[in-house]
């Protein structure tokens, strides 16, 4: 202290070891508190850096992100995010479903939340329609997940979203495709089977060629192709014989 330090220049002042002596105890009295701001400052610049990348990664990543609390006001979200509703982010923080969607979209939202709330459960891969800012409906898929405090009491939920608007168009438009194909190659007039390369086994034929065959409908699924052209030559003979 600063009273043991004065004692210690009057008793020693006379000599230059005294004055060495002096500064040596001074910087081993300070070193401490170096050490603390050191410490301070380290744990300060790991701070800032770990939110320079939570940044970097919450605005750079290609879905929606919402945070949550306990009463489902938003309090964070990514600029992707905050677009959706026509807002900039700071504009969003404070603000529910109710605020931002309309009324049936914000209820189904609402309901998805307190379902949470109440089982402490995530709900995954929520797939459904949603209004864009245009008006316009896309599709989303949607993971919402609790967030819990050291106690195991769901405090928030976290919210990611993602438009998906242009996969489910394609799915729809492979089925659509495909039911085509399934109609022609139904009501072809020739007979028409498929069958696979390796194993020769028939996967599906039309009407056409189980009726030439003598099949049923469903029958030609599953038979080889040894069985069709044994068939075939059956046929052939029978035909060759009334001739």
């Amino acid at each position: 202290n600063v009273e043991a330090e004065m004692g210690l220049l009057t008793f020693l002042w006379t000599g230059t070891i005294g004055l060495i002596l002096w500064l040596v105890l001074r910087a081993l009295a300070t070193r401490p508190l170096e050490k603390e701001i050191l410490r301070r400052e380290l744990i300060e610049r790991t701070l800032l850096q770990a939110k320079k990348d939570h940044h970097i990664m919450f605005e750079s990543v290609g879905a929606m992100i919402w945070f949550l609390d306990d009463t489902f006001h938003v309090r964070q979200v990514n600029r992707l995010a905050a677009a959706l509703t026509g807002h900039q982010p700071e504009e969003v923080i404070g603000k529910t479903a109710f605020d931002l969607f309309p009324s049936e979209f914000a209820q189904k939202y609402h309901a998805d939340n307190q379902n949470i709330m109440e089982t402490g459960l995530p709900l995954m891969g929520i797939i459904e329609s949603g209004p864009t800012l245009s008006g316009e409906m896309h599709w989303f898929r949607t993971d919402k997940v609790p967030y819990l405090d050291d106690h195991g009491r769901v405090i928030g939920i976290t919210v990611i979203c993602k438009d998906i608007s242009d996969l489910r168009n394609m799915e729809v438009r492979i089925k659509e495709s495909e039911a085509r194909y399934r109609q022609l190659f139904e009501n072809s007039p020739d007979g028409l089977l498929i069958a696979d390369f390796d194993t020769k086994q028939i996967e599906v034929g039309n009407q056409k060629m189980a009726n030439l065959l003598g099949y049923g409908s469903d029958e030609l699924s599953g038979l080889r192709v040894m069985d069709i052209s044994r068939k075939i030559l059956e046929h052939q003979e029978a035909l060759e014989r009334l001739a």
